[in-house]
């Protein structure tokens, strides 16, 4: 008989989930709050490489339930509640096959978030599997009873790309890491194996920087607050596993505080309890001038803790899916001709990639990460003899991740609205671009098409650029409007779109760019989805007026 899986049930603790990541130090312990509204894909990744154990869901009582018609699932029906103290409910509806080729399933659930979806009979072993094939939602039943649980297992792979290692490993890498910088007293580095600025996980993924506040600029004051836990980058949208934590700014850190506000994403905050922020200014006094620690400060292990779930879970497998996928080594081959000397490719669509490098065989230095567009369709080819020709004894080796969203090409600027609001020296609103744009057919949606014609207002305040020779230019107030035309490039990067705008007014015209940069800011982790209005960073420059502005924009339809 078909057995019916019905709801494994939590309490509810507080109004907003709380999780805390506990850090064991070899100077002390201290713990941070991470932040999964604002920075839900950097506390994923976090949480994910720390190693957070699986979470599971036991059913309290030995009931077992028959397939019963009335209880199929909709998005509505709530089923049958199971309790267990600390988490929230859970419920397992059945569905039935949809259309040709379906199948049965058991529908795993929190609220209407779905968690998975499982085949509705049990393998040997009485684990109703995962239908993605992931297995990272199961079903299991206990061993000649009616008492069943379910797993949700919580997996990262990393590359340990060090020079006599270049292997995947599975998390936790947060594990007996070092502390392998101290900035002057402002911050400590950790999240790598060495110090090396090459390092690298074998993905990366990016910023989170905006807020949705309801005022512009979005970004707050994180760092002015100090005591921040954030991701390190060395480009934007460019984080991996590295991290740092702040103390207190120092005096007359106002600028760099502002620098950092709009660079880094910060996911944390080091709580007050058991002198944990003792423990922060210890390490951050263990510096020598160059940012070599003094001594050896290992981070032995990081333990998630999740203090409450609130009225929505935070699951870090679904985060994932807007994540880099499982990093693949990628076949390499060389192509020589009479005129040529090529490295080889395979098409990877839709894909990120790193290519290793040695000129001595045994150290190793990352050449470039490149990102692959969803539209292309050939194989990439690196002419090779002006690298060999001068390092004869080198060897390549290449990695690549599935990027699952490439936001730049999804962005349709059809019939919208795009607010674009100049920061001054202290971070607010001095300025804004406005672009409206007509509204073009879309035969086709795999496809973006010209942003043909708009129009525009432009209004800026006077400026003045001072030079580090002691010369300065300075630029008028700007106080236009009229019509534009453009193009749009999406295709090198998955969060950097390049708008290309020429005026139409009675001058000549004023060609500007807008590179657009994307995020998955407004990412909703409790619904699974990427909202429509984004608010992000964007800069600017007009060749003709020689104005370069840096802002942050908004699109409305």
């Amino acid at each position: 008989m078909k057995l019916f899986l019905l709801c494994f049930l939590l309490s509810v603790c507080a109004a907003s989930a709380q999780i805390d990541a506990l850090f064991k130090t070899s100077v002390g312990d201290f713990t941070v709050r991470l932040d999964q509204h604002n920075a839900p894909l950097a506390t994923a990744n976090f949480m994910l490489l720390a190693g957070i154990p699986d979470d599971s869901w036991e059913e309290q009582s030995a009931l077992a339930f028959p397939a019963d018609p009335e209880l199929l699932y909709a998005e509505g029906r709530l089923g049958i509640p199971y309790r267990r103290l600390g988490r929230l409910k859970l419920n397992v509806l059945h569905q039935e096959s949809q259309g040709p080729g379906g199948v049965a399933t058991y529908v795993v659930r929190q609220g209407q978030s779905i968690l998975g979806r499982t085949k509705d009979t049990a393998n040997a072993q009485g684990i109703f599997e995962d239908v993605s094939g992931k297995g990272i939602v199961e079903i299991h039943q206990e061993p000649l009873t009616d008492n069943f649980s379910i797993h949700i297992k919580h997996q990262r792979k990393w590359l340990d790309n060090r020079p006599g290692f270049r292997v995947l490993r599975d998390a936790p890498m947060y594990l007996n890491i070092p502390v392998t910088q101290i900035d002057n007293g402002r911050r400590f580095f950790a999240g790598t194996v060495t110090n090396d600025p090459n390092e690298t996980v074998g993905y990366r993924f990016p910023d989170e920087i905006a807020k949705n506040h309801p005022t512009i600029p979005p970004w707050g004051n994180n760092f002015s607050q100090g005591w921040v836990l954030a991701m390190d980058n060395h480009l934007r949208n460019a984080n991996g596993s590295r991290f740092f934590i702040t103390g207190l700014p120092l005096p007359g850190d106002f600028l760099l505080m502002k620098e950092w506000n709009k660079r880094y994403t910060a996911f944390g905050l080091v709580l007050t309890t058991g002198g944990g922020r003792s423990v922060i200014n210890t390490i951050l006094g263990l510096g020598e001038p160059d940012g070599t620690p003094r001594t050896n400060v290992n981070i032995q292990s990081i333990e998630i803790k999740r203090i409450s779930d609130g009225d929505l879970g935070f699951f870090p497998h679904l985060i994932q899916e807007h994540l880099p996928g499982e990093t693949n080594s990628l076949p390499l081959r060389i192509e020589k001709t009479e005129s040529t000397f090529e490295l080889v490719t395979l098409l990877t669509p839709k894909s990120q990639r790193i290519f290793l490098t040695s000129s001595d065989l045994q150290s190793d230095r990352t050449v470039f990460f490149s990102s692959i567009s969803p539209f292309d369709f050939e194989e990439n080819r690196l002419d090779l003899l002006p690298f060999v020709e001068g390092q004869p004894k080198s060897f390549f080796e290449a990695y690549w991740t599935e990027i699952p969203e490439w936001p730049s090409k999804e962005f349709s600027a059809s019939g919208a609205r795009i607010q674009c609001h100049n920061l001054n020296e202290n971070g607010l609103a001095s300025g804004s671009v406005e672009l409206t744009f007509n509204t073009v057919p879309q035969p086709n949606p795999n496809e973006i098409l010209p942003f043909t014609s708009g129009t525009f207002r432009v209004i800026l305040p006077a400026k003045t650029i001072q030079f580090p020779d002691g010369s300065s230019t300075s630029f008028p107030q700007m106080n236009s409007l009229g019509t534009f035309t453009s193009t749009y490039d999406a295709d090198t990067d998955p969060f950097r779109g390049v708008v290309s705008i020429v005026v139409s007014q009675t001058t000549a015209g004023s060609p500007a760019t807008f590179p657009f940069e994307f995020f998955n800011l407004n990412f909703d982790y409790r619904r699974g989805t990427v909202l429509d209005q984004r608010i992000s960073r964007f800069t600017a420059a007009s060749d003709t007026t020689g104005y370069q502005i840096d802002g942050v924009w908004q699109k409305t339809n």
